[in-house]
């Protein structure tokens, strides 16, 4: 199991002015199958509390990024909604995140997807990949 933990964090928001104060996060199980879920909650300000429900979709997959081949590699989905207490609004979703990591490497590409809650049409939020690695 591959755990990432940051805290004490602080993200504000641009457009709701909500700070994230803490992100406790388990983004991997190595072990676990296909299918396997998992979830995680963070504190945000004002009361407000963000949820992320982690799948492992893929295991043992190839992924080319920059025209390099990674192989077995596992890609693990994160939804992410908020509960806004204040402003009372109820349960908003803000995007699906796809994590891709490779054995023996780790995180080598991140895609983040949004939706548009005027039009309900999906976007690509944010894209990150690795450019190069080494291991001594």
């Amino acid at each position: 199991m591959v755990k990432l933990l940051i805290f004490p964090i602080q993200v504000q928001s641009t457009t709701s002015t909500n700070v994230l104060l803490e992100l406790r996060s388990v983004d991997l199980k190595t072990n676990a199958a296909v299918g396997t879920s998992w979830s995680d909650t963070a504190s945000i300000s004002s009361g407000n509390v963000l949820y992320r429900k982690h799948s492992i979709k893929e295991k043992g997959i190839n992924k080319i990024i920059n025209g390099t081949t990674y192989t077995n590699v596992i890609r693990v989905s994160v939804a992410q909604s908020v509960l806004y207490v204040s402003p009372p609004i109820g349960l908003i979703p803000t995007g699906v995140t796809d994590y891709y990591f490779a054995k023996g490497i780790g995180l080598i590409e991140t895609i983040t997807f949004g939706e548009n809650p005027l039009t309900n049409q999906a976007y690509l939020a944010y894209r990150s990949v690795l450019k190069k690695y080494f291991i001594p």
